[in-house]
């Protein structure tokens, strides 16, 4: 591993190779977080301590592992139950906008559209 890399990407992917997977999803965290608590600070003036950083990180972390792992006595094939999709209409006065958009995959055209 390089640590004078100048290319941030050839330094995140040659940190794959050399990181095992734990190690490297917890750097890839802490960085992601690092760079949401300063682009609040500098673009919304939200300023956040490192230790709420930190535990963010810690939480995140924790909850992967929760995911990755059923819990015991949960088939590991079960079948998430579909949510049915229904329109929630907005507030007295409030417009609702919908949008929509498709691009052919064989031609060079699309389609958009909104409505009010």
């Amino acid at each position: 591993m390089s640590i004078g890399e100048p290319n941030a990407k050839n330094w995140l992917f040659s940190l794959i190779e050399s990181l095992p997977h734990e190690q490297f999803t917890r750097l890839t965290i802490t960085l992601w977080a690092i760079w949401t608590a300063r682009r609040k600070a500098i673009r919304e003036e939200i300023f956040q301590s490192p230790l709420s950083t930190h535990g963010f990180i810690n939480s995140y972390l924790e909850e992967l592992k929760s995911i990755a792992k059923p819990p015991s006595g949960t088939p590991v094939h079960a079948v998430p139950v579909p949510r049915q999709a229904r329109w929630i209409p907005p507030p007295r006065a409030i417009p609702k906008i919908n949008v929509d958009a498709a691009v052919s995959k064989n031609e060079n055209r699309g389609a958009a559209s909104a409505f009010c």
